[in-house]
């Protein structure tokens, strides 16, 4: 028996398969009011493509084209973050949480003391000082019971020195309130 070998030859195309971006983890993260959070979302794509990012955030919250995400938040708070990343056909995504927070005057974190017009720091309104007549806060000038800011009652004062007093002078020079003993001329 003789053996025959027969050969024969052929193409095999083989199409790149499309591979979908990879999003690393991003951790959770905090920013004081009047401050920013910054982070830079880091994407890998084997097949080298160009990548879009995108993000599902809170008010003000934004992402750039090189996954820079930056927010200066407003009000305090604990807000949901999705982060996705995409070649234009298959994505991923990450999600991760952001608090907004604020220090108050006695350095607790979102506590509720605040400093009164006179630099108290605390969060009892019954001690908040005022402003007296003058407008002065924790002054204690007060009106005198003429009115007068600050005065000596003298200003409204009768022929007897009492504020807003009756007394006069009769012709006779008596100061009194007492019309029956007026002398008369």
């Amino acid at each position: 028996m003789e053996r025959t070998t027969v050969s024969s030859s052929f193409s095999v195309t083989v199409n790149p398969v499309n591979d979908a971006p990879v999003l690393s983890v991003i951790p959770d993260g905090s920013v004081e009011l009047g401050g920013s959070f910054t982070y830079q979302a880091e994407a890998s794509d084997v097949d080298n493509t160009v990548l879009n990012y995108s993000l599902n955030g809170p008010d003000g919250m934004a992402i750039n084209g090189d996954g820079a995400i930056e927010w200066s938040p407003s009000d305090i708070g604990s807000y949901s973050v999705i982060v996705e990343v995409s070649d234009g056909d298959l994505s991923d995504s990450q999600s991760f949480n952001v608090s907004a927070f604020y220090i108050d005057c006695a350095g607790l974190t979102n506590g509720p003391n605040v400093v009164d017009q006179c630099g108290t720091c605390d969060s009892d309104a019954s001690n908040d000082c005022v402003q007296d007549c003058a407008g002065t806060w924790g002054g204690s000038l007060e009106d005198d019971e003429c009115g007068i800011c600050g005065g000596d009652n003298s200003s409204c004062a009768d022929c007897a020195g009492t504020p807003n007093g009756d007394a006069y002078v009769d012709n006779c020079d008596t100061c009194d309130a007492d019309p029956s003993n007026d002398c008369v001329q």
